[in-house]
């Protein structure tokens, strides 16, 4: 990469993941340093969430972009009902373009208010298992290059085989940055 004077980097939107990162330095008569390494794992959703990854894309105008949900160690589920949420002027649902849910499924889309309501279930013995692909929701881009959304998790529920409900802890969003 491009050298820099700031001591200071910042990584934004990392998805749940081990990276490594390189860094040296150069010093003032133009000799580098050795390369040193460091080691760091992301893991910043609780379990018991709904995981929408990756956490950033990019892409061009009606170009499509899918994003997939999991439930994060999410054990002893059958059911989930959530809405996704995203920005209609810069998105638009393209369910028949490569979307797929894992389960029996209810899709609504709410054109009025950029929302899709979800309802999967999962039955027989176990359910859906504890770190399992959920759904995988295509979304094309508009005609808006320069902007940015997001894509979000709104009133997640869950409920487990023998109807109990399972408490979701948590969500997280998806930045989409349209080129």
């Amino acid at each position: 990469s491009v050298w820099s004077t700031s001591e200071i980097i910042s990584l934004e939107f990392l998805n749940e993941y081990s990276y490594e990162l390189e860094v040296k330095s150069r010093y003032p008569t133009d000799r580098e340093s050795n390369v040193e390494r460091v080691s760091f794992t992301v893991d910043a959703v609780q379990p018991g969430s709904l995981l929408l990854y990756p956490k950033q894309v990019t892409i061009i105008n009606f170009e499509n972009a899918k994003i997939q949900l999991f439930a994060h160690q999410l054990s002893n589920v059958s059911v989930l009902d959530f809405v996704i949420q995203f920005d209609g002027n810069s998105l638009s649902f393209a369910a028949n373009e490569g979307s797929k849910e894992y389960g029996d499924v209810n899709v609504v889309r709410n054109p009025s208010t950029d929302q899709i309501q979800y309802t999967i279930g999962k039955y027989g013995d176990n359910g859906f298992n504890e770190n399992e692909l959920i759904a995988e929701i295509v979304f094309k881009a508009m005609n808006v290059s320069g902007s940015f959304s997001a894509i979000s998790i709104l009133s997640a529920t869950a409920k487990s085989l023998d109807a109990q409900k399972v408490s979701i802890v948590g969500t997280n969003q998806v930045r989409v940055d349209v080129k």
